[in-house]
């Protein structure tokens, strides 16, 4: 999806100015998913936001989690159940019941939007990781001069 026209920056300064990690620009490229040019051995991306990829992908905002043991499964669309206050004491045990699923879906989802952020944090440390080692051989290369 290369294309020749429009204002175009380097990864790492669109990985920056749009919070979207170089590992994902570079998946992007090689998914032809982006606009980008290669210029001299170097990438360039349109300096214009991308749509977030979604195909497959429900927002947290719409899933249901229900616990499965120590894991949480995804389930229907999320929906918030408000608790009504109950008409008898018969009903005092089905409301808490109720409360009770409440608060395990909405600690369900706490723990995936945790699990999302852990993801995110480890592709970050990946491409420190491939940086430093970039840096290290041209601090390597530098220094035989």
């Amino acid at each position: 999806m290369s294309k020749q026209s429009g204002n175009w920056i380097p990864l790492a300064d669109y990985s920056s100015k749009y919070s979207v990690s170089v590992s994902t620009l570079r998946r992007r490229i090689r998914g032809k998913s982006i606009l980008f040019k290669l210029d001299n051995g170097k990438y360039y991306i349109a300096d214009e936001p991308i749509r977030k990829k979604t195909a497959g992908r429900k927002k947290l905002e719409e899933m249901d989690f229900v616990e499965d043991g120590d894991r949480t499964s995804e389930t229907k669309e999320y929906e918030t159940t408000k608790s009504t206050p109950p008409q008898s004491e018969g009903t005092v045990f089905s409301a808490a019941t109720a409360l009770v699923e409440e608060i395990k879906k909405a600690y369900s989802l706490i723990l995936h939007e945790k699990e999302e952020m852990i993801l995110q944090l480890r592709e970050e440390i990946s491409d420190l990781k491939t940086l430093v080692k970039v840096l290290e051989k041209e601090n390597e290369r530098v220094s035989k001069r």
